[in-house]
């Protein structure tokens, strides 16, 4: 199964949604993206360094990963997507190629990481949702 997930800029939880993913799951893959990446010209740019700081902690190295604009080919090629933005960020930002998809999952409980405090918190919500999903897929 090949899960895509979605938040703002690729720069913080969907990169970590991604990472604690392909680090847990022995039989599926996933990749990240974000929706104002190609906008504000960082497509290609690395994770932040506060974030890469924060997986590393954890134990997973981030330095390789890139940030990635979403496309609707990503959506469609993908079995599972799974949005991680507030409900105000899902109703302003979010194009209806998704929102219209049968395959979304929101989780719309994890605020965007702004500072330390918030980094760990994401952190640290992203790896349980992450687990729990990767517990449910790997069972199948």
């Amino acid at each position: 199964m090949k899960v895509l997930f979605i938040c703002k800029s690729n720069a913080a939880r969907s990169q970590m949604a991604e990472a604690f993913f392909n680090n847990s799951s022995k039989t599926n893959k996933a990749i990240s993206a974000g929706l104002k990446t190609a906008h504000r010209k960082k497509v290609g740019y690395p994770v932040p360094r506060q974030i890469s700081e924060k997986m590393s902690r954890v134990g997973i190295d981030m330095s390789k990963y890139k940030r990635k604009q979403l496309t609707q080919k990503m959506v469609n090629g993908s079995d599972k997507v799974i949005v991680i933005m507030t409900k105000g960020q899902i109703r302003a930002l979010l194009p209806q190629f998704v929102k219209k998809s049968d395959k979304v999952v929101y989780w719309d409980k994890v605020k965007d990481p702004k500072n330390d405090k918030d980094r760990i918190t994401a952190r640290n919500k992203i790896k349980k949702l992450v687990n729990a999903l990767v517990k449910n897929l790997d069972k199948k």
